[in-house]
């Protein structure tokens, strides 16, 4: 085929009871303009299995398996791809709206040649984004960091530091996976350290002013202290006080 406008990356690991219903819910809306990329992280739950079967029905057009962090994940996926733009962050445990379309469309009439945080107006929404750029402009500015949290807010401050970086209020996410292992003291405990930790090893602060903090934060916070140096450091080019919904970023959604 002719190379792809958009290339859609993908990343997962042991999603098997949702990842037929969010491929599908993808597929449903694109033609020979996208291509798939998909990069699991060696997931042993069944999904691998089911990944196979949709390349080998031409579903998806590139399917890795790595040992990957999630920056590293989408970054990999990225290398893989061959598109114009590049559409990162369909996670693989939730549905999507047939909204793909009127993404695209107000990208290319508001955001051209811009780095786009299409960021989801849910509780949960600083998880649930979807971001769209030309290849050119995410490998200017060194794509994603090999980190487990804040992998995307670490390439849209860099993209605010060219002035290359917009964000909007659109939901693409329909059904949204639960996350039940953060549901117990240690999952919150374990996901509360790794925030600090990742955004830590980015040079990023890990508490807003006036946050109040309890005795789970603070020992979260103080085990972070402690491993953060002894891992990969992307502090270089960091933009450390970046707020991705400052509002002078802000396009407003219109087709």
């Amino acid at each position: 085929m002719d190379a792809p406008v958009y290339s859609l990356c993908i990343t997962l690991y042991n999603n098997a009871a949702t990842v037929k219903r969010a491929l599908d819910s993808i597929l449903a809306q694109i033609d020979d303009r996208f291509e798939v990329v998909v990069v699991d992280n060696y997931s042993d739950d069944g999904s691998r299995e089911i990944l196979e079967d949709y390349a080998k029905r031409g579903k998806i057009n590139t399917l890795v398996e790595k040992h990957c962090s999630r920056g590293l994940g989408w970054q990999t996926a990225v290398d893989k791809s061959k598109g114009e733009y590049v559409v990162v962050d369909l996670d693989m445990d939730d549905e999507f709206k047939p909204e793909l379309g009127s993404l695209l469309r107000f990208y290319h009439e508001k955001c051209e040649g811009y780095l786009l945080a299409a960021v989801a107006d849910l509780q949960s929404a600083w998880s649930k984004n979807v971001t769209i750029g030309p290849r050119a402009l995410v490998e200017g500015l060194g794509g994603w960091p090999d980190v487990q949290l804040y992998e995307h807010s670490n390439v849209w401050g860099k993209a605010a530091l060219k002035d290359r970086y917009v964000w909007t209020n659109f939901s693409l996410v329909t059904s949204v996976g639960e996350h039940p292992e953060r549901k117990t003291t240690f999952g919150r405990f374990k996901f509360t350290y790794m925030r600090y930790r990742e955004l830590l090893r980015q040079g990023r602060r890990p508490f807003m002013p006036g946050e109040r903090k309890g005795p789970m934060q603070y020992a979260a916070y103080f085990l972070a202290r402690v491993s953060a140096p002894f891992m990969k450091s992307f502090k270089k080019g960091t933009n450390r006080d970046f707020n991705p919904r400052d509002k002078r970023y802000f396009v407003k959604f219109e087709v």
